[in-house]
């Protein structure tokens, strides 16, 4: 996380949290997916598989 390039880039949280969601580790994922929703919204989960947005809008509800 120290390396990405800006503190608003939201793909290496999106990224962890797909990783952590796979692996069933779904309180990690949603952590990820938070700390990425927070700065882009449901942007942020553009371009990913809706599984994940769902999921996280879901948990969060």
């Amino acid at each position: 996380m120290r390396t990405r390039g800006s503190d608003i880039d939201t793909a290496p949280s999106i990224d962890l949290g797909m990783v952590c969601y796979e692996l069933n580790q779904f309180d990690e994922a949603y952590k990820y997916f938070n700390d990425a929703y927070n700065y882009g919204k449901e942007r942020a989960f553009q371009d990913r598989p809706k599984k994940y947005l769902e999921f996280y809008l879901h948990k969060k509800a």
